[in-house]
C-alpha cells in the first residue's frame, strides 16, 4: 500500500507541474461506484446478480484545441467481482458465493467533447489495465456456514479490458457513466473452453482541481 501511495503522489506532482505550463491540460479527482457481474460462469454455477463496490482516484485530460478531441489517462482503485449461486452435492443444499476483487486500474481514454465553456457532453473509449491487489471469495451454504477464502493467486493479473461511455462537464464538475468489459479470463489457469470474465457499469463524479 505504501508503494501505491508513493506512485500516486509522484503522478499527482508530475501532473501539477505539467498543468502549470500547458493551458489545454486538466487534472482532477473522481469517486463513485461500480456494479459488476461475472459472465460465462463454469458448470455448476449460475451468475446471481451484481456486486457493488467503490472506485476512486485521479484523472488527467489533454485537450486538442479547436476539434474537441482529448486523451484522458486515469489511475484509480476499483472494486469489482460478482455474485454466484449453485447447489452443494455433498450437503444437498444451495450455496451463494461473492467474488471480491480490488484492482489498481490504469485507463487511457480517447474522447470527443461537444460544447463550449463550462458545459459540455463527452463520449470516450479506451483500454483499461487492471493489476489485482486482492481477491477473495465468500461462500455461504444455507444453514451450515460462511467461509472466506483468499483467491489472489488463482486470479489472472493483470486483467485487460475496454471502457466506453458518456460524460457531462458542468464547470469544474464532471459526471461519467461507463461500461467495462474485461477481455482477460478471470482464472489464471483457465482452460481453453473456460471463458469466465468480469463486466461492470461505473458511475463517477469528478472535480477538476487544475
Amino acid at each position: 500500500m505504501k508503494k501505491l501511495i508513493i506512485v500516486f503522489l509522484l503522478f499527482l506532482s508530475a501532473q501539477v507541474s505539467f498543468a502549470q505550463d500547458f493551458p489545454f491540460f486538466d487534472l482532477g479527482l473522481k469517486a463513485g461506484a461500480n456494479g459488476s457481474w461475472i459472465k460465462n460462469v463454469t458448470d455448476g454455477f449460475d451468475s446471481d446478480g451484481m456486486k457493488f463496490g467503490f472506485v476512486g482516484g485521479v484523472w488527467a485530460r489533454v485537450k486538442i484545441p479547436v476539434i474537441g478531441l482529448y486523451v484522458q489517462p486515469e489511475l484509480v482503485i476499483s472494486q469489482s467481482g460478482g455474485k454466484l449461486s449453485g447447489f452443494d452435492e455433498e450437503f444437498q443444499l444451495p450455496f451463494e458465493q461473492t467474488v471480491n476483487l480490488t484492482n489498481l486500474d490504469g485507463v487511457i481514454l480517447v474522447g470527443q467533447r461537444f460544447g463550449l465553456g463550462p458545459l459540455a457532453l463527452r463520449i470516450n473509449a479506451g483500454p483499461v489495465f487492471s493489476n489485482v491487489l486482492s481477491a477473495n471469495v465468500k461462500t455461504k451454504v444455507e444453514g451450515i456456514a460462511e467461509v472466506e477464502s483468499d483467491i489472489k493467486d488463482d486470479v489472472k493479473s493483470p486483467q485487460i479490458g475496454l471502457q466506453a461511455g458518456i460524460g457531462l462537464d458542468i464547470s469544474k464538475i464532471n459526471i461519467d457513466l461507463r461500461f467495462q468489459q474485461n477481455f482477460s479470463k478471470l482464472a489464471d489457469d483457465a482452460d481453453d473452453d473456460e471463458n469466465t470474465k468480469v463486466s461492470l457499469l461505473q458511475l463517477t463524479v469528478g472535480f477538476k482541481i487544475l
